[in-house]
């Protein structure tokens, strides 16, 4: 999505500014093939204009705001922190769990009242002839587990702070189970090395997606360093 976002940005760019281009250089003469006296707009839509009166400007007006509203969303898209939304819990299904068997309902007896059913061995010590049935297990649907996914960002966490050269670790999952991205924010200590922390943060994700079979394909990573400046490893 942020990628799509960065390119419709850039086409809306691009053609606002070669009709703008273009509609100034009319104006100052220098398109040969037009007229720079010639209106920006065809007669009937001028005449259909200045019908509206009033109600074309709160139109325009109103087309206005909404554009403008369009571009603030589309700029925050890009500024809000972790770039996306924050990615849903996780729903793991297991097709061989079953739910518990119900309750043995009531059974008819050989005399033809409703009752209860006794114990097996009931019968043989009133001389009666009716036996228990337990009915079978019957399976409403398969077992179900929901994985938090703020549990899942502070085991990442904690796994991150284990490294020596790691002060603090702050981590997002945003997108979807599908296809999570990760963003990385590491303060480490002065002298830490970088490459070395890396490959750390390397095998914590992999063990992270060994564990929970979720693979961010999209890994950003900002390191904090005390005497240096910020650095953006991708």
């Amino acid at each position: 999505m942020d990628r799509a976002n960065r390119v419709l940005l850039a086409v809306l760019g691009a053609v606002l500014l070669v009709a703008g281009l273009a509609v100034g250089l009319a104006g100052l003469g220098l398109v040969p093939a037009v007229d720079p006296g010639t209106p920006l707009l065809p007669d009937p839509v001028r005449v259909r204009w200045h019908g509206w009166g009033v109600a074309a400007w709160l139109v325009a007006a109103a087309v206005g705001v909404l554009l403008a509203l369009a571009g603030v969303l589309l700029v925050r898209a890009q500024l809000v922190a972790g770039r996306g939304h924050r990615m849903p819990d996780l729903l793991r299904t297991d097709p061989h769990r079953r739910a518990p068997a119900s309750p043995a309902e009531p059974e008819t007896g050989t005399g033809g009242s409703d009752r209860a059913a006794p114990p097996p061995d009931a019968g043989s010590r009133s001389g009666g002839t009716a036996t228990a049935t337990l009915p079978a297990a019957t399976a409403t649907g398969p077992g179900r587990t929901r994985v938090r996914s703020a549990a899942l960002v502070r085991g990442i966490e904690r796994d991150l702070a284990r490294h020596p050269a790691v002060r603090r670790a702050d981590v997002l999952l945003a997108g979807d189970t599908a296809d999570p991205r990760a963003r990385v924010r590491l303060e480490l200590r002065s002298g830490a090395d970088v490459p070395q922390v890396q490959s750390y943060l390397s095998a914590c994700l992999a063990r992270f997606a060994g564990t929970t079979d979720v693979r961010p394909t999209d890994v950003e990573v900002v390191v904090y360093l005390t005497d240096r400046d910020q650095v953006r490893v991708r």
